[in-house]
């Protein structure tokens, strides 16, 4: 028989594995994606004399993506994803729009877009010849400090290098969101109020990145 010594060290040494085991099964369930550079953001509207696009390329976000949140029931309810733009890095082709945006949307003030995401599930089953599916997702998109509730259908395509593309778009009202269409020449030029917000996002896992860096 063991004795009482040598049993208690094998129930503390039994103790330390089975944690061990959950630490690292928690990680594996946790898998972080970020953006990358070639990712872009864009928004076009319309005036009473021309149409124009502001974009930029500087979008970071990032999801932390729980495996075990249910991909089963199609949920992703447990996942957590945060996409941020600086309002100054929209271009809109021309130096009078750009200000003209920038302070329509009260850029010194709130210098950030910002959503949130709240929930969502997929829609259409995995296609396993392109590897594309679409997400139905809900979540909050603030602009010039206000915030509204944001349900977006984004269509996700696996690349052949492992990473993510989603695409998307989402209409909105710059009044919604406190903001005064621009205006020249005493109101005869003004922007319309209706936008439409596309997004080309690609995504990477940051363990991925890592692996690369340490090989250069």
């Amino acid at each position: 028989m063991l004795k009482n010594s040598n049993l208690k060290l094998i129930i503390i040494l039994m103790i330390c594995v089975i944690r061990m085991s959950i630490l690292v099964q928690a990680q594996d369930n946790d898998i972080k994606y970020v953006t990358q550079a070639d990712s872009r953001l864009w928004i076009n509207g319309t005036s009473t004399i021309d149409s124009f696009t502001c974009m930029t390329r500087q979008v970071s976000g990032y999801a932390d993506i729980i495996k075990s949140s249910g991909m089963n029931n199609n949920s992703l309810r447990k996942d957590k994803v945060e996409v941020a733009v600086p309002v100054f890095t929209l271009n809109c082709g021309k130096s009078i729009m750009n200000d003209d945006m920038y302070n329509a949307m009260k850029a010194n003030k709130f210098p950030m877009i910002r959503y949130e995401l709240i929930n969502a599930h997929i829609a259409s089953k995995p296609d396993s010849t392109v590897g594309t599916f679409n997400l139905k997702t809900f979540g909050y998109l603030t602009i010039a400090g206000v915030t509204h509730k944001a349900d977006i259908t984004i269509q996700v395509e696996r690349l052949t290098d492992g990473r993510f593309r989603l695409t998307g778009k989402k209409s909105l009202s710059m009044l919604d969101y406190g903001i005064i269409p621009p205006s020249h020449f005493f109101g005869l030029i003004r922007a319309h109020d209706k936008l439409v917000v596309n997004f080309d996002l690609i995504a990477a896992r940051e363990d991925s990145l890592v692996r690369a860096d340490t090989r250069h």
